[in-house]
């Protein structure tokens, strides 16, 4: 079983290249997620190199953890008695250097 059938993504087409990253708060009273916990409230990072990752759009009862630019990057979902965890897939934009 893989990462469709559990989370149940919408691809609507597209990609996005972002150089950054950022952590959301997804728990009430505005605590980040286990999986998060120790990164700080809006933190946002940036990659060495931008990459690309597929546009997508997640069901009501996934939590995106963190984005990559306006997507969402790490996602989780209860899961049967558990929890599962995905990120995106990602691709390397390469930078030619002269």
């Amino acid at each position: 079983m893989g990462g469709q059938d559990i989370f149940g993504f919408g691809y609507p087409g597209g990609s996005t290249v972002t150089y950054t990253h950022a952590f959301s708060a997804t728990e009430p009273g505005g605590q980040f997620h286990y999986i998060t916990a120790r990164h700080q409230t809006n933190l946002s990072a940036a990659f060495r190199t931008p990459i690309t990752i597929p546009n997508l759009t997640a069901p009501a009862e996934v939590k995106a953890l963190a984005q990559a630019g306006t997507q969402p990057f790490v996602l989780v979902k209860s899961y049967g008695l558990g929890r599962a965890v995905q990120t995106q897939r990602f691709y390397r934009v390469r930078i030619p250097v002269n």
